[in-house]
């Protein structure tokens, strides 16, 4: 999609991502405790933001920003994520900040602390 953008062809950029958004989506929702699928659909959601943010459309680009950023947010509080998702959050924190819209409160880390025994 960025090369396109690029070309200065957006429209096709945007059909691009939006295809890869579905595609991963698909392949998340078969395995739903893949991080990396799950990751791979935050990657599209930040391609999608983007292409609407080099098109002016402000408001879609911040709710696909948004979207990646709860995405990359419940990983990291899962601890299910690697350097690479976090790289991803913070870039997609930078880009919210540049749009004028501050990120959203992240999860609190899920504790891995054993379960009780029972007495």
């Amino acid at each position: 999609a960025q090369t396109l953008l690029r070309l200065g062809r957006p429209a096709e950029a945007l059909a691009m991502a939006e295809a890869s958004l579905r595609g991963r989506q698909q392949l998340a929702a078969r395995n739903p405790a893949n991080a990396g699928a799950q990751g791979e659909v935050a990657e599209s959601h930040m391609a999608i933001a983007q292409v609407r943010q080099a098109m002016g459309q402000r408001p879609l680009a911040v709710d696909h920003y948004r979207i990646a950023h709860r995405i990359f947010s419940d990983l990291m509080a899962a601890e299910r994520a690697n350097a690479a998702i976090a790289e991803e959050l913070t870039e997609v924190k930078k880009a919210l900040q540049a749009l004028g819209s501050p990120p959203p409160a992240e999860s609190a880390p899920v504790a891995s602390s054993p379960a009780p025994t029972p007495k």
